[in-house]
């Protein structure tokens, strides 16, 4: 769903309103379904005691979403970072305690405490430096860091370039750099083809690169780009969000043809 919404960037409007329209009706057919259709609404299971333990097994769920996003933090503030979240997320739990508890007298007041020291911390941690990730045991790609002068000097050299963007919490990013990206055979493939590589990290959402995904009709990462030799920055390959070691190698070693263009 998302390369459909991010298509609504170059779109006409009339096309666009199109394309919300399907994604709204077919988040709502089954429940459409369900209000028309008597035998549908028969398969569903009845009201009970299943109700109230399947509540609190979807909680699970959401404890693994924060598992998750401290992970990202990690990656952004470091370790201390990660502290201060677990720490605010500990407050938080405590003062909802609290208050599920009807606290009143002394408590109301503690309460209250606690759950503005957890907004303090919570406020620390965004305005926390970044920090140096730690670069993965098994990632073999090197990447520079991207900016829009950096790409365009190496257009302007000449030179074979690979611009990926990327962010920390993008589990299809992660996905494609742990599989494709980061493999020895792609390593190898853009070593002899001597492509240099820019990475673009979006997790704090960089002004900079936010630009340079409206100008390739896109809101979101991942975004991945082939710049051949000798070609314009408005017209690289796109590459497709789901990669592969072979769409990679074929990418570098395929000969060019000056017939590129944005997909």
């Amino acid at each position: 769903m998302g390369a459909a919404l991010g298509a609504t960037l170059v779109l006409p409007p009339a096309e666009g309103l199109l394309l919300f329209l399907g994604v709204g009706f077919g988040m709502a057919l089954p429940y459409l379904l369900i209000a028309f259709v008597p035998a549908l609404r028969r398969m569903l299971p009845r009201p009970g005691a299943w109700m109230e333990s399947f509540r609190r097994f979807m909680a699970f769920p959401m404890f693994a979403t924060a598992v998750w996003l401290s992970w990202v933090v990690g990656r952004q503030a470091g370790i201390d970072g990660m502290a201060l979240v677990l720490v605010a997320a500990l407050l938080v739990s405590l003062a909802l305690w609290l208050y599920g508890r009807g606290a009143r007298g002394v408590l109301r007041p503690v309460a209250a405490v606690v759950s503005v020291a957890a907004a303090v911390l919570a406020v620390a941690v965004l305005n926390a430096p970044d920090v140096q990730a730690e670069a993965d045991g098994d990632a073999k790609l090197a990447a520079q860091a991207f900016t829009d002068a950096r790409l365009s000097q190496l257009l302007g050299e000449g030179k074979p370039t690979f611009v990926y963007f990327t962010a920390d919490w993008c589990v299809t990013c992660k996905v494609n750099e742990k599989l494709a990206l980061n493999t020895a055979e792609v390593a190898n493939a853009f070593a002899q083809a001597h492509v240099t590589v820019l990475e673009g990290d979006w997790t704090r959402q960089n002004p900079e690169i936010a630009k340079v995904l409206a100008r390739y009709g896109r809101n979101g990462v991942p975004l991945y780009l082939y710049f051949p030799p000798g070609s314009d920055i408005a017209r690289p390959q796109i590459l497709p969000q789901v990669l592969t070691p072979q769409i990679l190698t074929e990418l570098v070693t395929a000969p060019v043809d000056g017939t590129a263009g944005p997909a």
